[in-house]
């Protein structure tokens, strides 16, 4: 006939026939009462019909011993693959759809290979959860990533089936990974932001106790109040383990203690003001007396020189007056010396006119 249902009818034989060319059936009779066939799926095995498990395992025997590899589109199936064609295939008959092999392998590829995604991604995050311990730094995290990465695509590979434009392995490395590895960075950055606050919290202690008890407040404390916190950036950057945030919470750190610093330093300069203004009151003091001195060591030494002149004129008068005594002397002498020998040449005058006459 030429109806309708008849060629409906006909048109899934055909199906049947074109696509399973080399054909083997098995007649399966009803595995239990049918009182009891809706409760098929909790009766136990030893309950089922004794032909229906004979029947089973000659055909089970068949498919394990005669069956080839299933290929669809040049692709070999394996058992999960075959069964989800099958089910495939038994939904478009439920449906009231005629079976269509290259619609059943496209729904069949978007199963299998969302699945493949989720496989990769649960081993993506299994592998990074036993290699990552948070904090670390951000080259040993992209390491681990890189791992972990390469893990999940072998995964993926394994389990995909006919991604043939790749649109589900750029899913994976593109959207999902990325994505799962930007939750890893996350969680890496607030590990290392937590960390980094305790250590410095837990470095400064002694600082913060030597502020409560105002040690600072004084005339160089500011000094020793930065060398403290050197010392502490220097134990801090010398720890390891510190993550991602090392540098940030520390800037940030020494950012919120930059209004205790400014306070130190006012109270350092405040104290440092007072020391110079008594230090400028002794400078004057001393300036006063130094006049002082002054005058009185001019006064000395005008004193000393008026001394020393009339000294002088003293001096020069009595050498003057030593050199005319000196000077009356000679003249006295040479007065008298020349009288000697005038007397002696007026003597031998005398003795030569007595020798004449």
């Amino acid at each position: 006939g030429m109806t309708e249902s008849i060629r409906e009818c006909n048109f899934r034989r055909e199906c049947i026939r074109d696509f399973f060319p080399y054909r083997k059936c098995f007649t399966f009779p009803r595995p239990i009462d049918s009182k009891n066939l809706k409760h098929l799926d909790k009766i136990p095995d030893n309950e089922l019909i004794k032909d229906f498990v004979e029947v089973s395992k000659k055909f089970c025997n068949y498919i394990y011993d005669s069956a080839k590899p299933k290929r669809v589109q040049g692709a070999v199936l394996n058992g999960r693959l075959f069964a989800t064609l099958l089910e495939t295939f038994v939904e478009f008959i439920h449906n009231g759809q005629a079976p269509c092999l290259e619609s059943a392998v496209t729904q069949m590829a978007q199963i299998e290979n969302s699945k493949a995604v989720e496989e990769a991604v649960q081993c993506y995050q299994e592998s990074m959860e036993k290699l990552v311990k948070f904090p670390m730094g951000s080259d040993e995290l992209s390491k681990h990533h890189i791992h972990s990465e390469k893990k999940a695509y072998d995964t993926f590979r394994t389990r995909s089936f006919k991604d043939e434009k790749k649109s589900y392995m750029k899913r994976l490395l593109q959207s999902d990974l990325e994505s799962s590895y930007k939750q890893y960075r996350s969680k890496n950055k607030r590990k290392s932001e937590v960390f980094c606050r305790d250590l410095l919290r837990k470095l400064f202690q002694l600082v913060e106790k030597k502020v409560e008890q105002n040690a600072y407040q004084r005339p160089g404390g500011f000094r020793e109040y930065t060398l403290d916190q050197e010392l502490v950036e220097k134990q801090y950057l010398s720890t390891p383990g510190k993550g991602v945030e090392a540098s940030n919470v520390l800037f940030e750190f020494k950012g919120k203690k930059e209004t205790e610093m400014k306070l130190i330093l006012q109270n350092n300069l405040a104290e440092k003001e007072k020391e110079i203004t008594g230090k400028c009151a002794e400078v004057q003091h001393t300036r006063v007396l130094c006049r002082v001195y002054t005058k009185i060591l001019e006064f000395s030494i005008e004193k000393q020189l008026e001394d020393e002149k009339r000294s002088n004129k003293e001096n020069i008068e009595k050498l003057l007056q030593k050199m005319e005594e000196e000077r009356m002397r000679m003249m006295h002498e040479n007065k008298l010396l020349l009288e000697q020998k005038l007397h002696n040449i007026e003597k031998k005058i005398d003795s030569l006119k007595k020798e004449e006459s």
